[in-house]
């Protein structure tokens, strides 16, 4: 569940990272808080080492959620990582989403900065003359779109196992990534010790190994049963599998359904990244149910996301 930008009570008495609005907030303020120093007759920002951070929800008795906060200020893109464990505030910027002025920042939601702020999900939108200050940035470049198309994700992913392919070593670990086109699953694609080519016309197979615990994931190249060549996967494993789906002519399904101002959209498939981040800006709530993500998106923000969504290569539906 996505909470409303201020640091809720209850939230400070036991810190968890499923209250994100609440999460984000505190850690927007403490990065803030320690960013700047006193120069002159003015300020400056400087870069807050990570340990500073934690110190901060130590203080709070939950010591581990500050990675949380910075992996969520990252997938918001207003924080940059640096070099030895430092962590630095973006530049200020404004996306135009639908005619509304998202503002993307780690400032503190109630500071006078951000004075007349409306929030939807974990978007915090400014009026028009307020985000005329600040310089604006496309919602593609934002997301850090790079692949236009499912066609030409796979056509790429091929390209890079050929020139990247070297020997392999086969091993009884290997996994397969495997879509499931037939029957009722809620889970469209397993991994299996079955070797199985994704991409049966050119042999290709996505392929993972657990290795102390952490899975490496690498294309492979089958002659029979056995894998020939090998490279080291370039591409979201989940993008992949959504242009895997639309491929074999047997694309992801995600139901939508209007429920009064909100628009309920269910997809059976974690998101890439890109589309992850989007998600989290728009969407008041966002939960994980098994298989299934049930997204909650004001119905005149809906229709971004569900252009991402399609040209994922999913099929919409629209459930009355």
């Amino acid at each position: 569940m996505l909470a409303d930008s201020q640091i809720s009570s209850a939230w400070l008495r036991a810190p968890n990272e499923e209250d994100r609005g609440s999460l984000l907030e505190y850690t927007r303020g403490v990065l803030y808080g320690l960013s700047f120093v006193s120069d002159g007759p003015g300020y400056r920002v400087r870069p807050v080492h990570v340990g500073r951070l934690r110190n901060a929800f130590n203080d709070l008795g939950a010591p581990s959620l500050h990675r949380v906060g910075l992996r969520l200020l990252t997938l918001l893109g207003e924080v940059e990582a640096l070099f030895g464990g430092y962590w630095l505030m973006a530049p200020f910027r404004i996306l135009n989403i639908q005619s509304r002025f998202a503002f993307v920042g780690a400032v503190p939601s109630e500071s006078r900065f951000l004075a007349k702020t409306t929030q939807q999900g974990l978007a915090r939108y400014l009026p028009e003359e307020s985000a005329a200050k600040f310089p604006a940035q496309s919602v593609e470049g934002w997301m850090g779109e790079t692949v236009s198309s499912p066609s030409e994700c796979i056509q790429d992913f091929i390209k890079s196992h050929r020139a990247r392919a070297a020997p392999a070593l086969n091993s009884p670990e290997i996994e397969y990534l495997t879509l499931v086109t037939k029957g009722v699953c809620p889970k469209r694609t397993v991994w299996s010790r079955e070797p199985s080519a994704i991409l049966s016309r050119e042999r290709l197979a996505v392929c993972r190994q657990a290795d102390q615990g952490i899975y490496r994931y690498f294309s492979a190249e089958l002659s029979g049963k056995v894998i020939a060549t090998e490279a080291a996967l370039r591409h979201s494993i989940q993008r992949l599998t959504f242009a895997f789906a639309l491929e074999a002519g047997a694309p992801f399904r995600v139901a939508s359904k209007l429920v009064g101002s909100m628009l309920e959209v269910e997809l059976p498939e974690r998101l890439p990244t890109e589309e992850f981040r989007l998600s989290l800006l728009l969407a008041r709530v966002v939960a994980r149910q098994g298989a299934v993500t049930r997204f909650s998106i004001e119905a005149d923000l809906a229709p971004l996301f569900l252009t991402k969504i399609r040209n994922l290569g999913c099929e919409l539906e629209s459930m009355p």
